[in-house]
């Protein structure tokens, strides 16, 4: 993602990634350490990217399926979303 490194002038965590057999106790216990979760509703993806600029939380349950087509297609629609929203997202040939 080129715009977290020009937002951030060079690398960093961009995105972290935590396993779980049991979703729903991980976010209990997540919750009872005092993460902060969103209410996910239609306009979710858009307005986390308004509240969380260039970063991105995801808690995914291994149901031994893998990732699939349909979460990384979402994934990438609302990280496309929030670069239009900020007037960052490039033109299919990457230039502007």
């Amino acid at each position: 993602f080129q715009e977290f490194l020009n937002y951030y002038a060079g690398p960093g965590i961009q995105h972290v990634a935590l396993y779980t057999n049991d979703i729903v106790g991980s976010v209990r216990a997540l919750k009872n350490r005092e993460v902060e979760f969103y209410t996910v509703e239609n306009v979710y993806y858009v307005k986390l990217r308004c509240k969380l600029t260039n970063v991105n939380f995801e808690i995914v349950e291994d149901l031994q399926e893998g990732f699939g087509a349909g979460n990384f297609k979402a994934l990438f629609e609302a990280v496309e979303n929030g670069q239009r929203a900020r007037g960052n997202l490039l033109p299919k040939n990457g230039y502007l």
